[in-house]
């Protein structure tokens, strides 16, 4: 938005259209990502290997929230320069 007020045209339209790329990438990752979560909540385990794989499963998607916080804490920490 403000680069629209500076008149810097190019810059809000690659803005805008990261913007829109990420949204819609979210939107798809986050269907596949319910899919995924209702076959594993509703699969039938029957042997314990099943059972570690699953839980394997559940383990990287915990770790994956907690170290996308810790790089956004780490990037927060450093005060990374923002666009002006």
């Amino acid at each position: 938005m403000l680069e629209l007020v500076l008149g810097k045209y190019l810059e809000a339209v690659i803005i805008a259209a990261l913007l829109g790329f990420n949204a819609a990438q979210g939107l798809f990752q986050e269907s596949r990502a319910q899919a995924i979560a209702e076959l594993v909540r509703s699969a039938h385990v029957v042997s314990s290997r099943q059972k570690a794989v699953l839980r394997v499963v559940r383990n990287l998607a915990a770790f994956n929230g907690v170290a996308i916080l810790m790089l956004i804490a780490y990037a927060y920490f450093l005060m990374m320069p923002r666009s002006h």
